[in-house]
């Protein structure tokens, strides 16, 4: 199989939403490097985008049929669609049917909890990613600069496609459904083989 061949279209599905969250970056940054993240929704997508220099802990939750955005390591301003619950979680209300995350650079940790599909990009940094019970599109574009203690990568249920193939050391753990992972080789990315969170097809 010819590898580039096939990471392209996987490629540019994931990367769709994280053009789409830099453009809201741009849109809403102000001078100051300090500024919170932006959480945002339009139609039934929430977008996540993260600002230059922050280190990001974010939990996506239902609260009866609304999604809860919260960061335990950042402030969060609720843009449009979204209202402030306090300086570190916004309410996007209910109807959703996608979200979109960009963490930027840092040591982030992302942690869908609800079964609405996402697209989550980890930009720089050691990053942790875990899906939900939804199809996700998970990707992170340097990985860990040695072998890490934990999971990098947790597709959850669903159908999921996890892009691990970046130069850098990650563990993943598909979960249930039957999941595609673009990977680097066995010495870098370490996958699980366990029957509850295996991976149906990998891609070297």
């Amino acid at each position: 199989m010819n590898l580039n061949a096939a990471r392209l279209p996987r490629m540019a599905r994931v990367a769709a939403p994280v053009v789409a969250a830099l453009a809201l970056t741009m849109a809403f940054a102000g001078p100051a490097a300090a500024d919170p993240s932006f959480v945002t929704k339009s139609g039934g997508a929430i977008l996540f985008a993260a600002l230059p220099g922050e280190q990001n802990t974010v939990k996506i939750q239902l609260s009866g049929s609304n999604v809860i955005v919260s960061d335990t390591t950042s402030t969060l301003t609720a843009g449009p669609g979204c209202a402030q619950l306090n300086p570190n979680a916004v309410n996007c209300g209910g109807g959703v049917t996608r979200i979109q995350a960009a963490l930027g650079n840092g040591n982030d940790v992302l942690s869908n909890q609800t079964s609405i599909p996402a697209d989550v990009d980890g930009g720089a940094g050691e990053d942790s990613i875990t899906g939900g019970g939804g199809n996700d599109r998970l990707t992170d574009p340097d990985g860990w600069n040695s072998t890490p203690g934990s999971l990098t990568f947790d597709g959850g249920g669903g159908n999921d496609t996890i892009v691990s193939k970046n130069g850098g050391f990650d563990r993943i753990a598909c979960g249930a459904g039957f999941d595609i992972v673009v990977a680097d080789q066995a010495a870098l990315d370490g996958l699980s083989v366990t029957p509850a969170h295996g991976c149906e097809f990998v891609i070297r």
